[in-house]
């Protein structure tokens, strides 16, 4: 036979979860008698051909396609060795959870022996290129076990990190730098299916320095030193990073994390040292991350379990966890979100179910804002089983509430995103001492605002609530509910003593009219007010849905040089008017239209539905008394 040609191709073989195999095709021969037989082969040529490997019983998955794979040789009745080339891609070699190899291209040339007396196939060493990096390999099977060894010493590491490169590094450019990595991987499995394999891999790191050029990022004495073994069996699996040691602009990091018992994992490790975050965002490409920069210096040590319900849903339990975060000049944009939250600095220190922030300050816009303060339950928070209790000072000189809008800025135009989002969180319990120098809404300013804020499921009430408005002291009550995304429902009650109606007017842009304005009006109020308004984050308040009822209390009023006043006495200076009045009746009522004070004017004012509702009143004024 010259050659046997396979294109293209699908062999899938596969072991369900009860043992049961689909390739278990070959029927035992009946004669026990051996035949002489030799067969000499040119080729066997196999293209396109997919395999895949699916154990559900030790869940084990082996995917490949090969390309090419090319086979030569002598087969004889006792022994025969067979030449092989191969060019293939591995989709996937994964032993449980942990993927050994992903997506990556091989080849290999190599002679396997086999030797049917002893019933064995051997490749004593042969040569694997995975991704281009150099591999030995050997493999022995008998009618028992089988055993593979794979390794390579003092790899290149800029070699390793390029051609190795996962799917959040491809968009970097090619890494430079120093440093070497070795890699062993021994395997020794029973032939059975319902066999377990026993797996022991290290692989290490060490004096590592890679720059990418580009963003000219780079880590320096890089070393690490690591380990997985299914060497203690089923179940019994470990992932032991002992060391991983490195250098960024912010310092030295040194840690170690070891993960045992995949199918309920167990975490144990601790951190020490100076993280850039920069870095590792660019290498690591963080999902949900637009950009992330500045450092983070860590001292902690930390056990987690994973724990299962009665619906036998995993959660992450804290066994044991302390240490403290200290953030430096860190800043965090989302993906799809304008916002961009800069120069957070402070220090958060950890004590298993607790936490504690220490001046930790963020800016968002021209928005500042700094708290101290504690969390409680924030493991049963993070396995959403209770809401996080909080406890804070909150220390603000501005806040911009135009800062908070999530508005995507798109080729040079701005446009307003069609995706709103939820503010206002569900799982917090938060009693805040709010003390804030400065609340803009639009053209407004609220001043030295102070108040006790408790926060609850997509709601914040604030008692005890002062603060300044148009020069006046405003105090009361304030609460507001998200109702749905960025859109709240407003309830205050609110009252003055002392407002200047001048000031106020000149606030609040004359109220949106312009018979009376804040050159036209004098005076002081006392005032208490009860409103309802709906209020949308990117449009303001909802004018036409107002509900309110006004008290209001006026001492020492004027009005001068008011238009609807001067247009009246124009119109009573006609010809036909001076045949009623006198030319010197009409001066006088002139002379006090312009200027007209009122010692008390007091009435409760409603609003609803975009009425103004005033009832009868007795107006005492210098000009006229009226009865409305």
């Amino acid at each position: 036979v010259k050659s046997i040609e396979v294109h293209p191709g699908t062999l899938q073989l596969k072991v369900n979860k009860k043992g049961k195999v689909n390739y278990d095709i070959v029927k035992t021969s009946e004669d026990a008698k051996a035949s002489a037989f030799e067969l000499t082969l040119k080729s066997i040529a196999v293209s396109d051909m997919r395999f895949s490997y699916r154990n559900e019983l030790q869940d084990q998955t082996y995917s490949t396609d090969f390309s090419q794979l090319s086979l030569r040789g002598k087969f004889t009745d006792k022994r025969f060795t067979m030449h092989t080339e191969a060019a293939f891609h591995i989709r996937k070699l994964q032993n449980g959870q942990i993927p050994i190899v992903v997506n990556q291209p091989a080849t290999t040339v190599v002679d396997i022996h086999i030797d049917k007396v002893k019933n064995t196939v051997s490749l004593p060493n042969g040569m694997l290129h995975l991704a281009g990096l150099p591999f030995n390999v050997s493999v022995f099977v008998d009618s028992n076990s089988v055993r593979a060894k794979l390794s390579a010493e003092e790899l290149s590491l800029t070699e390793v990190a390029n051609h190795l490169s996962v799917k959040e590094t491809e968009h970097l450019d090619r890494f430079k730098g120093s440093g070497t990595a070795s890699f062993m991987l021994k395997v020794n499995s029973k032939l059975d299916a319902d066999a377990y394999p026993y797996i022991d891999c290290s692989f290490n790191v060490k004096n590592g320095k890679l720059v990418e050029p580009s963003q000219n990022l780079t880590i320096s004495n890089l070393q690490v030193d690591g380990n997985y073994s299914t060497m203690k069996g089923k179940d019994k699996e470990e992932l032991n990073l002992k060391k991983v040691a490195f250098r960024t602009v912010g310092g030295p990091f040194i840690g170690h994390l070891a993960i045992r018992k995949f199918s309920a994992p167990r975490y144990t490790g601790d951190a020490h040292g100076s993280v850039n975050l920069a870095i590792l965002h660019a290498l690591f490409h963080l999902p949900k991350i637009e950009t992330l920069a500045g450092n983070v210096n860590v001292d902690t040590e930390f056990a987690l379990a994973t724990v299962s319900d009665q619906a036998g849903e995993q959660s992450i339990e804290v066994e044991d966890g302390s240490g403290t975060a200290v953030m430096e000049q860190v800043s965090l944009k989302l993906l799809g979100d304008a916002r961009k939250f800069e120069h957070i600095n402070g220090k958060v220190i950890l004590d298993r179910h607790e936490a504690a922030l220490e001046n930790l300050s963020v800016m968002l816009g021209r928005s500042d804002l700094k708290l101290n303060g504690h969390f409680d339950q924030i493991d049963q928070f993070l396995q959403d089983k209770s809401n996080l209790a909080v406890t804070v000072i909150a220390q603000s000189r501005l806040i911009d509430l135009a800062d908070f809008n999530n508005n995507e800025v798109a080729q040079g135009e701005a446009s307003e995103m069609s995706i709103r989002d939820w503010l206002l969180p569900t799982m917090i319990d938060g009693d805040v001492r709010l003390d804030v120098g400065n609340i803009t809404l639009g053209e407004h300013q609220f001043k030295e605002i102070h108040g006790n804020m408790t926060v609850g499921y997509r709601s914040i009430v604030i008692e005890q609530l002062y603060g300044r408005n148009a020069e006046a002291s405003v105090q009361g009550t304030f609460a507001v509910v998200e109702t749905a995304p960025e859109f709240f429902e407003m309830a205050t009650n609110l009252n003055s003593k002392y407002l200047k109606f001048k000031p106020l007017f000149k606030e609040w842009n004359n109220f949106e009219q312009e018979a009376i304005t804040s050159d036209n009006i004098s005076g002081k109020a006392e005032v208490e007010m009860d409103l309802k308004a709906p209020f949308d984050m990117r449009n303001g308040i909802l004018k036409d849905r107002i509900k309110a009822q006004i008290h209001l209390k006026v001492s020492n009023g004027k009005l001068t040089n008011v238009l609807a006043f001067k247009e009246l006495v124009a119109s009573l200076k006609t010809p036909k008017t001076r045949l009623v009045l006198k030319k010197r009746e009409i001066e006088a009522l002139e002379g006090k239209l312009n200027n007209i004070a009122f010692e008390t004017l007091e009435n409760t004012i409603f609003i609803s539905n975009s009425n103004i509702i005033i009832p009868s009143m007795v107006i005492n004024s210098s000009a006229l008394d009226i009865t409305t």
